[in-house]
């Protein structure tokens, strides 16, 4: 496999479920609160794979480098319309548009994405923490802490654990 495969590769494994992830936050946010959604889609552009469940259209497009979820009232088809797709092929209902519910309704939707990466970030390092256990500090056999003091790496002690300036011969 070439390195820019592989490169190419490596990207999709590692964004992809940030992606998703980010979007299905805006996407679950939004529906709770009671917005139409009409596409959530995987990358930009035309879809590669193209289905429909209820009133919400679900791709996955040809650009891999990000994703959207088009809400109705934000279905703008300006510079942005022919990255995401076009227009989407649902009757768009008005009381349900984003930008017809309240301030708090919009910034939970918001905010959704990012809370939901935070969340996976959490649930990541817990599980690597469980699996793979927390780091902890050696200590030495009388319960204090192992600096790795070794002879020659560390301060010059003797057998009485005091430092070898303090000690009088």
């Amino acid at each position: 496999m070439s390195n820019a495969l592989l490169g190419l590769l490596a990207l999709l494994v590692t964004l992809g479920p940030l992606i998703f992830v980010h979007e299905g936050g805006h996407f679950i946010a939004a529906k709770a609160v009671g917005i139409q959604v009409l596409r959530f889609s995987l990358g930009f552009g035309r879809p590669l794979l193209a289905w429909r469940r209820g009133e919400t259209e679900y791709w996955i497009s040809w650009i891999p480098l990000g994703g959207y979820v088009k809400m109705a009232g934000l279905e703008d088809e300006g510079v942005t319309g022919s990255l995401e797709g076009g227009k989407a092929s649902v009757p768009i209902d008005p009381a349900r548009a984003f930008d017809r519910k309240p301030v708090w309704k919009r910034m939970i939707v918001v905010l959704a994405g990012v809370t939901a990466n935070v969340l996976l970030a959490f649930v990541v390092y817990t599980g690597l923490a469980a699996i793979l256990g927390a780091p902890r500090l050696a200590v030495t056999q009388d319960g204090r802490p192992d600096h790795g003091h070794q002879r020659g790496h560390g301060p010059d002690v003797g057998r009485d654990r005091r430092p070898a300036r303090n000690r009088s011969h």
